[in-house]
């Protein structure tokens, strides 16, 4: 019986070995090397072509509606 629940358990929620080993895979030291000035000059970045992207999507909507409409 004791077998059974061990292996419910880890269909449901994983083996703790594994989540363990992805604790230890995160770590300060990984955060360590990042460049942050970097990273939120590509976050940036990122949210400048979306917003100029925004005026093609508005244009596109209707087409996707209609595919949309299709699909059903």
């Amino acid at each position: 019986m004791q077998e059974r629940e061990n292996r419910f358990n880890q269909l449901m929620f994983g083996s703790s070995r594994k989540r363990e080993q992805k604790e230890d895979g995160f770590s300060e030291s990984s955060l360590a090397n990042v460049d942050w000035n970097q990273l939120m000059s590509q976050c940036q970045e990122i949210a400048v072509s979306l917003q100029s992207l925004k005026p093609v999507i508005k244009e596109l909507s209707p087409l996707l509606d209609l595919f949309q409409k299709k699909a059903k």
